[in-house]
């Protein structure tokens, strides 16, 4: 019961949204968790309907993401590296940054572009559809920014 609340809170303080729930949570593929899910929000937080409808649906789109090293692609298939893959777009970082590099790569592994920032308020990286891969290490949480 504890976990339900607590799951009812991140969704209320946006801990937690609609993308979370189809791919984390399994909503989208109604996997044990997801049909959970299902069945205790209209109980206990009827209030988030709209989001668990939204993953339901599919209608998500990943908007934070930690560094490392991510494939880009349909942000709701899974990655041969673990997680999902990344969905292009333009992405800041959350908070200030220090020693953070990155870089965006080709299918072969090139580097498209890359920086290593010493100190700045925030980065902004725009991935486009035709990279193959984004690597950040020390940037902190990237946020979604169109």
């Amino acid at each position: 019961m504890y976990g339900d609340t607590l799951t009812c809170d991140q969704l209320r303080s946006g801990e937690l949204d609609a993308y979370d729930l189809a791919t984390r949570f399994g909503v989208l593929k109604q996997t044990e968790s997801g049909r959970h899910i299902t069945t205790m929000v209209p109980i206990l937080c009827p209030d988030q309907q709209p989001i668990v409808d939204q993953a339901m649906a599919g209608d998500v789109q990943q908007t934070t993401f930690r560094g490392g090293k991510h494939l880009i692609g349909n942000g709701l298939e899974i990655s041969p590296l673990g997680g999902y893959y990344l969905s292009p777009g333009t992405y800041q970082t959350e908070k200030p940054v220090s020693d953070c590099y990155w870089e965006r790569s080709d299918a072969n592994g090139n580097i498209i572009d890359n920086n290593f920032v010493t100190l700045a308020p925030s980065v902004t990286v725009t991935i486009a559809p035709t990279d193959s891969g984004f690597t950040s290490d020390g940037c902190g949480t990237w946020k979604l920014v169109e």
